[in-house]
């Protein structure tokens, strides 16, 4: 599902800039290829082979003396400069956690959201984990477990906690657009008194300058919605700030699946922006959940 051969041994940033230098090569001008820029450089085609296919890190000079030569952007340059240097640092608050709190490709996609200046999120049957409660996280997490375990209860929510609070960071913030169907606020998650408090928190969520959060009605222009583009899917797509995404992350309670192909993550780009259209705007979501939460407050008084 992803361009990730012989990459694995390298963290995320690491295999973004290889593929940025990749582009570079691609898209020089004037046209050359990699034994010759190899020869310019002084290397052998080996080692500046294990640059571009991220079989080893590029340090930033090498880096530095490759753009020079293809006459890259400055910009551009010290933009990657500045991945690679992100991505020698090796440590960073998610490594203190266990693989089973970070399952699947998980961990990849925590490191890049915390670096991301933004997250647009589709969610069919569940709040979007930005927005969810530790109430509602927690019973969620609860549930796909076939035996309890407390530790790795606490330690999801943690992981969540950390993520969420990039919403309100002001030194480093993260804007997130959510889009979920209205179905999800039908589910009783955690009870009805749990229920009430995630609308709650979602309508206060909603205010942030942060947060951009569109609910996907049941019926569309007066006829039942059915099945529409991403139906039952749950995914993120991860933008830096210069604005092209970075990835796709598929989720579920479990684990989650990591896309960095730009082949693959371009049909679920095209798909948010589809939905976006369908979707209530953003004054009339926070409406229809106050809608949903005096229902479920009064079946409560019932």
């Amino acid at each position: 599902m992803d361009d990730r051969s012989g990459e694995s041994k390298l963290n995320v940033r690491q295999r973004r800039v290889a593929r940025y230098l990749r582009g570079w090569l691609a898209n020089a001008t004037p046209k050359t290829n990699q034994a010759a820029l190899a020869k310019l450089l002084g290397w052998s085609p080996a080692k500046l082979n294990l640059f571009l296919t991220a079989k080893k890190p590029a340090p930033v000079a090498e880096i530095i003396a490759i753009a020079t030569l293809l006459r890259v952007d400055e910009a551009e340059r010290d933009r990657v400069v500045a991945y690679a240097r992100k991505g020698d640092e090796g440590s960073a608050w998610w490594t203190s956690y266990s693989g089973d709190a970070l399952g699947g490709d998980m961990t990849d996609f925590v490191e890049t959201e915390a670096e991301a200046s933004k997250v647009s999120n589709m969610q069919m049957t569940l709040v979007p984990g930005l927005l969810q409660t530790a109430d509602y996280s927690t019973a969620l997490v609860r549930s796909w477990m076939s035996e309890p375990n407390e530790a790795l209860v606490d330690e999801r929510s943690k992981v969540r906690q950390r993520r969420q609070a990039r919403l309100t960071d002001k030194g480093n913030p993260l804007e997130l657009h959510a889009l979920m169907h209205e179905s999800a606020l039908e589910q009783y998650v955690g009870g009805l008194d749990a229920m009430l408090r995630q609308l709650d928190h979602l309508v206060a969520m909603a205010a942030l300058p942060t947060v951009k959060l569109q609910l996907i009605p049941k019926k569309l222009i007066g006829r039942e919605t059915g099945e529409f583009p991403g139906f039952g899917s749950a995914y993120h797509l991860i933008e830096f700030g210069h604005g092209d995404v970075a990835a796709v992350y598929l989720d579920n309670l479990s684990e989650g699946l990591y896309i960095e192909a730009e082949s693959e993550a371009e049909a679920y780009i095209v798909n948010f922006k589809r939905l976006v259209t369908d979707a209530l705007d953003p004054e009339a979501t926070v409406e229809r959940i106050k809608e949903i939460r005096a229902r479920r407050a009064r079946e409560s008084e019932e």
